[in-house]
């Protein structure tokens, strides 16, 4: 089952490292932080827990989405996104990130839903696939989960993967 996790985070100076804690004027968001670094190192495989896979579990609009754990570098409260002229509308812009500048993918145009605002409420989930670092904008994260691979289905399609969690199929968004 999935472990609640509810970010308390405020908000950061957009002119500062963006998701870089040692920058922020206030300490409200260490808790959260601190709550989703023992979440995440609740991952770490027990050897009762070997052949288990953690996912990272947030919310897009109404839909539920998991990503592997092991793609999650850190989860933030979205700052200021500075926008790239002739991009793609799969790119929202860029992010610092410690120093480095990340790209911010359009998790809503990819799953093909409606187009909003940035809120203050939403997150980064900053995520690396195929050595390449890049943030996902999304609503919340709710949690994260572990699972047997016998939870790991293929879908009606025949191409994406779901969780089955407790009769509900939450897909594992796909990051290439």
């Amino acid at each position: 089952m999935a472990e609640k996790f509810e970010p308390d985070f405020a908000w950061q100076d957009p002119l500062a490292d963006n998701c870089g804690s040692a920058s922020r004027t206030d300490d409200t968001a260490q808790p959260a932080l601190h709550a989703l670094e023992t979440v995440v190192s609740r991952v770490v495989p027990a050897p009762h827990m070997a052949h288990r896979t953690g996912f990272l579990i947030y919310n897009v609009e109404d839909r539920k989405l998991a990503l592997p754990i092991n793609s999650v570098e850190q989860v933030c409260p979205v700052v200021e996104i500075t926008p790239l002229p002739s991009s793609p509308p799969s790119i929202i812009g860029l992010v610092n990130v410690h120093g480095s500048i990340v790209v911010v993918l359009n998790v809503r145009k990819k799953l093909g839903t409606v187009e909003r605002e940035i809120e203050l409420s939403d997150q980064l989930v900053i995520a690396t696939a195929d050595e390449r670092q890049f943030a996902l904008l999304v609503d919340d994260v709710t949690g994260v989960t572990t699972v047997l691979p016998d939870q790991i289905i293929i879908g009606p399609n025949g191409q994406t993967k779901l969780l089955q969690l407790n009769d509900v199929e939450i897909p594992i968004y796909d990051l290439a």
